[in-house]
């Protein structure tokens, strides 16, 4: 028989997982929890738009990207070849190092989630 803990968990990872189109790639994003939401929303809500934020919150945020679609070799090293990259942190890392604005994307797509998390929350709140 097996696990029915597992089991639920594995439903529940899968439930809060979503794919979304930023540019040329798929990325599949997590939706933070309501932990992580008010973590996140405390580390950036302040509205500073130096550098250094901008590329914490892109760090910070691609830590929710658990898959990819569209990227290839070519995209990690220039000149490699078309041939597709199975997901991977260490490359996503790399490979948001040169697209800033796909990470900004990535960014974006989080700072959604939040939002719907946390109109759901206060919805359940009035209830």
């Amino acid at each position: 028989m097996a696990d029915a803990i597992a089991d639920l968990l594995e439903r529940h990872a899968a439930a809060n997982l979503s794919w979304h189109e930023i540019g040329d790639y798929e990325f599949q994003i997590r939706t933070p929890n309501q932990f992580e939401a008010l973590k996140t929303m405390a580390r950036y809500e302040s509205g500073d738009d130096h550098m250094e934020r901008i590329v914490d919150s892109i760090e910070h945020c691609s830590g929710y990207v658990e898959n990819w679609k569209g990227v290839t070799e070519g995209d990690i090293v220039p000149d490699a070849g078309d041939d597709p990259v199975p997901f991977d942190r260490r490359a996503l890392a790399v490979f948001l190092a040169d697209r800033v604005s796909v990470g900004d994307a990535i960014v974006g797509v989080i700072f959604d989630k939040i939002a719907e998390r946390r109109a759901l929350a206060a919805e359940e709140k009035k209830s």
